[in-house]
């Protein structure tokens, strides 16, 4: 099955304002401000954005819309149209005082409140929006809020649907309360609502690329925390596309957090030892300098033993589960390699237009960074690791110049950088993957601007 795309954003726009004009559910007195911003392909970097890596990020053509208008009704009021959303409630609504934060300190119980409706857990992601601006000082509580949002990022997919949800309805929020932000700006806040509000340890390059993404270019981020160093055009005749495994993955789920857990255990012990962390990021050490320090991390621990011989924690967002069992060194091994991988993609795709054999050097990179997220990092799935087999065997005579996991790992979406068209992997890839595993995949493909670049519309009489 081919995820042919969703259209343009302009297309994506005028079907939630279609739908908000036959359902009533904006006042027709009010202005209304709409924002979209897309998912992305994690090209190359992956889950070492927390560690402080290099990442390359593609935004992709499929995005979320969000709607908001300001109201007198003392309810924050949140509606979905996204058809990924199955079995969940569509619609939530939260009296504005029992989501406002007024310091980041009410964040926990805002978070609990949001659990509470279990039929509609994607609200967090959306209202959150208003309480990290409160929390923040950043704007004043309205008496009431509308939002309607529509996304047709395939949720669980390993594409950043979370982001893009968060970064539209933060740009047509703060449109609406009258908020002026900067793009990095936007896109921490964003983080802050997954991290805090939906409980979910991301990194920041998803927020970053729905924010600050460019058509037909890769963002090329440093994550320490977020200094974009400028945005790579994608080279003459490749592209970068998708294959949706159809197995889910969450940022939120185990094998993640243990992965990111041993990685900032390794950030406590290095320090213990004396060892300098440039910025106070694994991705700050050279190779050469990792490896001459490896040795002071151990291979195993359980979150009981580093808590009593190591107390400090470093990461805000995760802590060590007394009972599970973590992995610092590979943890940490994975994230510089992948920092010094990314490095090098960078330099060959830049260098291609002189010489296209170095694209084929970019691809053995894509390949070694999957083989890593499942070795190192302990990522990955059965799944994901048949696409990329099925692609490397295709190989470049078939146009196929590397493929790895894409995003958080563990299920998820393949990113594939070819001279072809997906469409054109269809009975070498795409059929061979369905017969074994039983499982159609989708094609996740095109490219789309960020949330700045598309802008704000302002609507009325909706």
């Amino acid at each position: 099955m081919l995820f042919a795309g969703p259209g343009t954003p302009e297309t994506q726009v005028e079907r939630l304002v279609e739908t908000a004009s036959g359902s009533n559910f904006f006042e027709h007195n009010r202005p209304v401000h709409v924002a979209r911003a897309p998912g992305r392909l994690d090209v190359m970097g992956g889950i070492a954005d927390y560690s402080g890596s290099l990442v390359l990020e593609a935004p992709i053509a499929a995005g979320a819309v969000a709607a908001v208008q300001v109201t007198e009704e003392g309810i924050v009021t949140a509606r979905t149209e996204s058809e990924s959303l199955k079995d969940l409630h569509k619609e939530a609504c939260f009296p504005v005082w029992e989501i406002v934060a007024r310091t980041p300190e009410d964040y926990p119980r805002i978070r609990e409140r949001f659990r509470e409706d279990r039929e509609a857990p994607w609200a967090a992601y959306v209202a959150g929006c208003l309480s990290v601006l409160t929390g923040r000082s950043l704007a004043e509580a309205p008496l009431g809020i509308r939002i309607l949002l529509s996304s047709d990022v395939p949720a669980g997919a390993g594409v950043a649907s979370s982001a893009a949800i968060e970064v539209a309805t933060m740009t047509a929020l703060t449109s609406a309360l009258g908020v002026k932000l900067e793009g990095e700006q936007l896109a921490a806040l964003c983080q802050e609502v997954e991290n805090h509000i939906a409980g979910a340890p991301c990194g920041i390059m998803d927020q970053m690329t729905a924010a600050l993404g460019r058509e037909n270019h890769l963002l090329k981020l440093r994550c320490d925390p977020a200094t974009v160093l400028g945005h790579v055009p994608v080279p003459e005749g490749v592209r970068f596309f998708g294959i949706n495994s159809g197995v889910k993955h969450s940022v939120g789920g185990t094998r993640y957090t243990r992965a990111r857990v041993g990685a900032f255990m390794a950030v406590a012990i290095l320090r213990e030892h004396g060892v300098n962390l440039p910025g106070g990021y694994l991705c700050g050490l050279s190779r050469r300098d990792f490896h001459a320090a490896r040795c002071w991390l151990p291979h195993s621990i359980t979150g009981e033993e580093f808590l009593n011989r190591h107390g400090a924690y470093p990461d805000p967002v995760t802590s060590p589960d007394p009972e599970e069992t973590y992995y610092p060194r590979s943890a940490a091994e994975h994230a510089v390699n992948e920092n010094c991988r990314v490095f090098r993609f960078s330099q060959l795709l830049a260098a291609s237009a002189r010489d296209r054999g170095h694209l084929e050097e970019a691809g053995a990179l894509m390949y070694a960074s999957h083989w890593s997220y499942g070795q190192l990092a302990l990522l990955g799935c059965a799944e994901t690791d048949l696409l990329v087999r099925l692609l490397r065997e295709a190989g470049p005579e078939r146009g196929v110049l590397g493929a790895k996991i894409t995003g958080g790992g563990c299920g998820g979406t393949v990113a594939v950088m070819s001279t072809r068209e997906p469409e054109d992997y269809r009975t070498s890839v795409l059929l061979p993957y369905e017969a074994e595993t039983g499982i159609r995949p989708e094609i996740i493909q095109g490219s789309s601007p960020g949330a700045v670049e598309w802008g704000i519309r302002v609507l009325n009489g909706i």
